[in-house]
Order: C-alpha cells, then sequence, then structure tokens
C-alpha cells in the first residue's frame, strides 16, 4: 500500500501494475483501472505516465492516437486517463492499437457510461483491474498527508463519512469542505442530479417510486449515479456527498424532485414521514405540501415531530379546523403546553359548535395536565362528549366537589373514553366508604396506557393517580410498581419520577428519595415544582437538617401560592403543612389548611383523602409539642381507623406518641405501634416514633430496648446497636428544654444559634449541654452527637 502525497492510494491489484511499470518498463502491459470518479484514476495515470517518462519512453495520448503516426512501438506507450468520454471514433482506433500487438497500454475509465465501442476495447485488452475505495487506516493516512492528525475514532468516523472514497477524505481533512461538491454536482447529467436528490430523500430501496420518477431509464441513471462516486457500493448516498446535495444542490431543483415523489407516494398511498422532513428543510408549500406534511404527522409516533408536521401543513395551505385540532393535540402530547392552549382558544372562538367543543376538550386536557382542575372541569362540561363527562368528573371531585350521576358511558369505546371512564369510577369509589375499591379501578385505567398510544391524550398520567391513590392508603408497594412501569415512558416523565421519589421519601430512604427527584429534571411546570419543593422540604426533615429546611421553604412558599388545592396535591401539602409548624410558619399555611379542610369536609372527609392529611396535623402537633392539638387531630385518626390497615396503624401510633408527648412512653405500646408503620413501609416514621420514645423514657430497660428497635428498623445490626446503647444511653429522662437544645445542636446550630432561636443566651445553651453530658456520661463531643441524633431522628 502506498500513501504519498500525490500518489494514488490503491489495491493490491493497482499496486502490482504500477510497480511493474517502474521496474520493468520495456515489459507488455495492457490494462484498464475501472473506478467510480473520485477513487484516483486520474492520479494513478500520472504515476504510470511519469514512470514511463522517466525509463525514456513517448507517452501518447488520446490525441496523439488520431493525429499521428505512433512510430516505432518499442519506444513510447499509449496511456490514456478517463477512456469513457472518448469518442468511437477514439476508441476504435485504440482498438486497432490494441489489435496491432502494441505492448503498453494503460488506459482508466468509470463504470459508466461504456458504450459498445469502450467495452469492446476492454475486452480486446483484456485485463480490468477494479480500484476500490480506502481502507481505514488508509484513510487516516490520507487525511495526515493532507495535514490533519486523526485520532482513531475521528478517523473512524471520518472513513464512514467520506465512504472511503480518497477525494471525498482529500476534502474534508483539507481545506475545501463542501465547496469542492459544487463543481461535482454541476457537471452531472440532470436525470443523473435528480436521481441523488431522490437517493438523498431515502428512495433508493423503492423501486416503484425510482421506475415512477425516471421510467425505463432508470437502470442507466443509477449506473451513471454510481460512477459519479457519490453513492456507495451499496446504492446509497456517501454520507459527505448527502450533505453536498442538502446544502449545495439549488433548492428549486430539490423542490421539484420533492414535489414530484410527494404526488407519487400519495397517489400510492405510502408513507411520507421521511419525505416530510425533507420538505420542511427547504420550507416546500402548496396543497400537496400540506397534504404530505398532515399525512406525516398522523404516521409518526412521535409527539414532537407530529406537532411540527400540523404547524407545517397550516403553514403550506388552508387552515382547516381539523387541522387545527390535531395540531393542538400534537402540541400538548409533546408537551408544548401553551401552543395547545393558544391553538384550543382558537377553536373556542369559532362560531361551529363542533368546534367549540373540540377547544374545550383539548383546553380541559392542558389546564388538566397544569393542575387547574376547576376551569377544566368548565371546560370539559362545556365540551359535552362522553370522555370529557368523565375527566369532569375527576376535575370536580379533585376540588371537593361530588358529581352529580354516574359516570357517563363511552358511546364509543376508544383507548381515551375507557380511560376517562374508569378514572371517574375510581375517584367516585375513592370518595365512597369503602375506599379500598377504588385502588383497582384507578390501577386498571392506569394499565390501559401501557401500550404508551400517543394518540391518548389525557388531562393527567391514570398511573399517577394511581399512585398517589395508593400511597394516600398506604400501599406504598403497589404505588411504586405501578409508577415504575409509567416512567419507563416519555409521557408524564417528571411527574412518575417525583411520585417515585415521594414512595422512597415515605419509605424513609431519604437518598433514593433525592435521586430519584433528580430525574425529574429542570424547568418543571408549576404542580411538578410544589412536588420538587415538598421533597426537599421533606429531606431536609427527616434529616433534621434546620438549615436546609429553611432553604428548602424559601422554594416550597411560592409554589405553595402558586397551586390552587386539590386532592391530588395532598402529599406535598401535608409535608409543607408539617415543616411550617417546625419553622413557625403556620401563619403562612393557615389559608391552605383551611382550603384542604373545605375541600375535605366537602365531599364527607373521605377517609382514603383525610386520613393521611389527619396523620400530617397530627405530626406537626407533634413537633411543635403541642398536645392539645395532637389530641384533636388523633380524634380524626380514631375515627377512621375501622376503614382499613392504614388508618388503624396511624391511629395506633398516634395513640404512641401521646405517651412519649406526655413523657411516659409505653414501650410495648410503642414497639407494637412503630412495627405497624414498619409493616406498611413507613420505615423513617416507625424508627422517629421509637427513637422518640427511648430518648423520653426515664427507664433505662424500655430506653434500651427503644433504641434498639429504632436501629432495627433502619436496618442497623443488632450487635451494632446493642454495642452503641451499652455506652451511649443516657440514664435519666432529658427535660423540655435540654431536648430542644439538643435538637437544634443536632441540626449543626451553634450555641449563639441555639440560644437565638430559644430566646435563652449561648452560656445557657452551653449549660444545658454540659447537664446532657453528665446524664449520658459521654464526654466526647462526638460520640455524643452521635447519640443524640440517633435519638432525635431514629437514624
Amino acid at each position: 500500500m502506498r500513501c504519498e502525497v500525490g500518489q494514488a492510494v490503491t489495491g493490491r491489484a493497482v499496486d502490482r501494475l504500477v510497480e511493474q511499470v517502474r521496474t520493468t518498463p520495456k515489459a507488455v502491459v495492457r490494462a484498464v483501472v475501472s473506478a467510480p470518479g473520485g477513487y484516483g484514476k486520474s492520479t494513478l495515470i500520472a504515476e504510470v505516465s511519469a514512470a514511463y517518462t522517466a525509463a525514456g519512453f513517448e507517452v501518447l495520448d488520446a490525441v496523439a492516437l488520431t493525429t499521428r503516426d505512433l512510430g516505432d512501438r518499442h519506444g513510447s506507450a499509449v496511456v490514456i486517463d478517463d477512456a469513457h468520454l472518448l469518442g468511437d471514433h477514439q476508441l476504435n482506433r485504440l482498438r486497432e492499437v490494441v489489435r496491432s500487438g502494441y505492448p503498453r497500454v494503460v488506459l482508466t475509465q468509470r463504470p459508466a457510461p461504456r458504450p459498445a465501442a469502450l467495452r469492446a476495447l476492454a475486452t480486446e485488452i483484456g485485463e480490468v483491474v477494479p480500484l476500490g475505495p480506502l481502507t481505514t487506516a488508509q484513510t487516516g493516512v490520507l487525511a495526515a498527508a493532507h495535514g490533519t492528525e486523526l485520532g482513531d475514532d475521528r478517523i473512524e468516523r471520518l472513513h464512514r463519512h467520506t465512504g472511503g472514497v480518497p477525494r471525498f477524505v482529500a476534502r474534508i481533512a483539507g481545506l475545501d469542505g463542501l465547496d469542492g461538491f459544487r463543481s461535482d454536482l454541476a457537471l452531472l447529467p440532470d436525470d443523473v442530479l435528480r436521481y441523488l436528490i431522490a437517493a438523498e430523500a431515502g428512495a433508493t430501496a423503492d423501486t416503484d417510486l425510482l421506475d415512477a420518477l425516471f421510467g425505463p431509464g432508470r437502470a442507466a441513471v443509477v449506473e451513471l449515479a454510481r460512477a459519479s462516486g457519490l453513492l456507495g457500493h451499496d446504492g446509497r448516498l456517501v454520507p459527505v456527498a448527502a450533505d453536498a446535495i442538502r446544502r449545495l444542490c439549488p433548492a428549486p431543483r430539490r423542490v421539484e424532485v420533492l414535489h414530484r415523489m410527494a404526488e407519487i407516494q400519495l397517489r400510492s398511498g405510502q408513507p411520507v414521514e421521511d419525505l416530510a422532513g425533507r420538505f420542511l428543510a427547504v420550507e416546500i408549500t402548496g396543497p400537496t405540501a400540506a397534504e404530505v406534511f398532515v399525512r406525516a404527522a398522523e404516521e409518526t409516533a412521535v409527539p414532537r415531530l407530529s406537532a411540527e408536521f400540523f404547524a407545517a401543513a397550516a403553514a403550506a395551505g388552508p387552515r382547516s379546523a381539523d387541522l387545527v385540532a390535531n395540531w393542538a393535540r400534537a402540541a400538548a402530547l409533546a408537551g408544548d403546553l401553551d401552543t395547545a392552549l393558544r391553538l384550543s382558544d382558537e377553536l373556542l372562538s369559532s362560531a361551529h359548535r363542533e368546534s367549540q367543543a373540540e377547544g374545550a376538550l383539548i383546553a380541559g386536557l392542558v389546564l388538566g395536565r397544569r393542575g387547574e382542575l376547576v376551569r377544566s372541569a368548565e371546560l370539559f362540561r362545556f365540551a359535552g362528549v362522553p370522555a370529557a363527562a368523565n375527566f369532569a368528573v375527576v376535575a370536580e371531585t379533585a376540588v371537593g366537589r361530588r358529581a352529580t350521576g354516574p359516570p357517563a358511558p363511552a358511546l364509543v369505546p376508544t383507548l381515551s373514553t375507557a380511560i376517562a371512564e374508569r378514572l371517574g369510577t375510581g375517584l367516585a369509589e375513592s370518595i365512597s366508604d369503602t375506599p379500598a375499591r377504588a385502588l383497582p379501578t384507578l390501577f386498571g385505567a392506569a394499565d390501559l396506557v401501557r401500550p404508551k398510544n400517543p394518540a391518548a391524550l389525557l388531562p393527567d398520567s391514570p398511573a399517577a393517580l394511581a399512585g398517589i391513590a395508593a400511597m394516600h392508603w398506604g400501599e406504598l408497594g403497589p404505588a411504586e410498581a405501578i409508577l415504575e412501569t409509567a416512567a419507563a415512558g416519555e409521557s408524564f416523565a417528571a411527574r412518575h419520577h417525583l411520585l417515585l421519589a415521594w414512595v422512597s421519601l415515605l419509605r424513609g430512604d431519604l437518598p433514593a428519595a433525592a435521586q430519584r427527584a433528580r430525574q425529574a429534571g429542570a424547568g418543571l411546570d408549576n404542580r411538578e415544582e410544589l412536588f420538587a419543593a415538598a421533597l426537599e422540604l421533606g429531606i431536609a426533615r427527616r434529616s433534621s437538617n434546620l438549615p436546609a429546611l429553611r432553604r428548602a421553604w424559601s422554594r416550597a412558599y411560592p409554589a405553595l401560592l402558586r397551586n390552587p388545592v386539590n386532592l391530588f396535591l395532598l402529599l406535598p401539602l401535608n409535608e409543607i403543612a408539617i415543616a411550617a409548624a417546625r419553622l413557625g410558619e403556620r401563619s403562612s399555611f393557615a389559608l391552605t389548611t383551611e382550603q384542604i379542610t373545605t375541600t375535605l369536609a366537602a365531599l364527607g372527609n373521605p377517609p382514603l383523602w383525610a386520613t393521611a392529611t389527619a396523620w400530617s396535623r397530627f405530626y406537626a402537633a407533634i413537633v411543635t409539642d403541642d398536645a392539645d392539638a395532637a389530641r384533636a387531630e388523633l380524634s380524626t385518626l380514631e375515627s377512621v381507623a375501622g376503614a382499613g390497615r392504614y388508618p388503624a396503624a396511624l391511629a395506633e401510633a398516634g395513640g404512641a406518641w401521646l405517651s412519649v408527648l406526655a413523657g411516659q412512653p409505653d414501650a410495648d405500646r410503642v414497639t407494637a405501634a412503630a412495627s405497624g408503620l414498619r409493616d406498611l413501609g413507613f420505615v423513617w416514621d416507625a424508627a422517629r416514633l421509637a427513637g422518640q420514645a427511648a430518648i423520653r423514657t426515664s427507664d433505662r430497660q424500655a430506653m434500651t430496648r427503644l433504641l434498639e428497635t429504632a436501629r432495627q428498623f433502619q436496618g442497623r445490626s443488632r450487635e451494632d446497636a446493642a454495642g452503641t446503647t451499652s455506652v451511649t444511653t443516657p440514664e435519666v429522662e432529658l427535660s423540655r428544654r435540654e431536648r430542644q437544645v439538643a435538637e437544634l445542636v443536632v441540626e449543626g446550630l451553634t450555641y449563639k444559634q441555639v440560644g437565638a432561636q430559644l430566646y435563652i443566651s449561648g452560656k445557657t445553651v452551653e449549660h444545658h449541654m454540659a447537664r446532657i453530658r453528665s446524664k449520658t456520661g459521654i464526654t466526647d463531643r462526638g460520640e455524643l452527637l452521635g447519640t443524640l441524633r440517633s435519638l432525635i431522628t431514629g437514624n
């Protein structure tokens, strides 16, 4: 293999040919070197000519063949480039020379065109030597010869991009770039250029389309296109040539060919999605283009592309109501809610009732996705179709309005109507006296979306609603399973990741909660931002990190103000309620508390939705040591305890907490209540209850057992817990003020900051800490903080 500047990069057969001319120039050599344009034939023929000249031979070209006597055949050589361009007279003359026994004849040719005279000449010569593309290694050597040193990966990419065609490698590695293709395209016959445009548009595999475009002469056109070097051996455009067609081919010529292809494809009913993408690139307009864009929008399974095609159709041709409605739906599915709302408003402004109904349905779906459920329900009612009526039931229930009748039956059993009917039924069941019936119905609605049908535009994710309801009923495992399945798709991705993070938060797996929340990404809508901010609050609170809790509040409070209260927001709202109590921000949350109370009361305080809210209010009272408020909320929990195992477990835990708050924890009751929470998956709550009971009891034996229980719930070994408690368990109960001081110190506050929080001096804080050391018998600060953290947080 040779690859020097100015030399061709050839295969072994051509190497032997050139070597023979150099080493034994007097030998008989008759050969035709055949390759498409750009493969190095001209460079090769220059090498052969130079070798004969250096050996003292006269080199005769095509002109000499027809204008002079060849003279002494022993002192000359015939060397001709691009023999396919010779006329019949020249070719016949050359054939006579070969027949006469002329010893040295080297020609190059393209595979096409091959006139009869050239085929006869090649037969007379006998040896046809093919010249193939470069190998990857040869591509790297040639690039380096043009001043471009590349690593292996970039050489591989260059080789794929150029197809190993030497001329293309030289252009890309040198300074010409794509501009070097201008002359190639300009010299192509018209039919060949049209074929290459069609090939760039993906037509090479569609023989019927090509026959319609080029008629009986298609085969000859294809051969000429291959001979140009712009097509690879597989019949497809070399990637760099495709780039050149897109960027350098005159737009009118591309439009002409693409338009003709579109007419043929539309008439035959063939897919046009790829072709529509080319239409977008050259901004083709007109009725045919509009029809192509609409057909492509209906073909594609990618909502973003569908919306783009519908938008192009609206710009290319008549803007019908059906087109606007389909565009609005596609935009909503693609997540472009602003465009969907703008288009739905256009439909609502129409004078036709059908367009108004379609606009109302789409606007209701979009506003439902944004959490604007009151307005969403109004629009669904206005739309008046069965699916919309059922979606209205969902929205109205979520904002505390009982449905006036049963869910509307679907007249046409489409996927959307079936989902809507199940969601309406499931939400109605969730506010009944038998809430457990709601979960199978809602999970069934979520299962209908598993085919990931992009045409199913919904106001919310059925999996999200099923997961939310399951979490409200203490069913963390099923909630996680349905959300994991849904998270595998693209629809409602941020919502599903945030709800999966919520499952982890409720279990107390804070690293997993943080990781899943990050998967939701940035740029969240108002509803998802509320969930994300409340997750940050929940993680900080469960980590007893007061500074982080304050930072998270500054994010959560604005999000709170931007979201109207509804059932589907109770998870974050309940977490914010506890954080507000912990931070002394209850007044900031007072209006929301009132709205939640009103919403639940309007629905009859259904156990599935009211239980978690009652628990959050109970817990807010616990963190502020408000025993009276805690007892009031406990009565609410006890009133629904018979509705299911989750409210029963919370009621039992509430009773145990009150004994802890009173400073007289019953170890057996606390252990049983904590175990009930743990069995449901609420591990952090279980460990917190046991840990707080341990720190507030004066019974050393009970303290040891409770602390061990707390640590076991957190996955720590019995040996580790026993080893720690034997050294660090306090001998006596801490006072209320000592507990407050200990909690703030564990959260990382300095003595001065603790004093500012409790309105005491830093010296007084230091005094309290000295008493705690005395009571626990621990002098090492790190060991003391570790023990207090375990007791306070359950971690």
